[in-house]
């Protein structure tokens, strides 16, 4: 799932890693992957700040770093985690219009061209 948001670009699957085996297997957990390190750390923080967050009852994933990975940085995130991220995403969104809410960000406003570019190549195939 890609969700391009007020807080960042980000990409999310459904799958762990086995440490012991070395390699991606599917689980229960999800990975939160970006491009941007600001943006997994504005995700990350705005999670850690919700009120739904207990330190003692929820994980605070780690941002790890791939440097070569098609995603460069990856949190692993237990689905009650995901939960309350996805709550963090649904209560950002408190504008009328995204693309003037990320060209007003100014750690944003350099991907409103990127996701003017992608308004444009969905409605491509929209159709007549």
């Amino acid at each position: 799932m890609y969700l391009l948001t007020k807080l960042g670009f980000f990409s999310i699957v459904r799958k762990s890693f086995d440490p012991i085996k070395g390699e991606e297997v599917k689980g229960e957990e999800y990975q939160v992957r970006g491009i941007d390190l600001q943006d997994m750390y504005n995700l990350l923080n705005a999670y850690k700040t919700h009120p739904e967050f207990n330190p003692q009852k929820h994980h605070l994933p780690l941002i790890l770093e791939t440097r070569y990975a098609d995603y460069r940085f990856r949190m692993q995130v237990k689905p009650v985690e995901m939960a309350i991220m996805f709550k963090v995403l649904m209560e950002s969104i408190d504008y009328m219009n995204f693309k003037k809410a990320v060209i007003r960000n100014p750690e944003q406003a350099k991907k409103a061209k990127f996701y003017e570019e992608f308004r444009q190549a969905i409605l491509s195939i929209q159709g007549d």
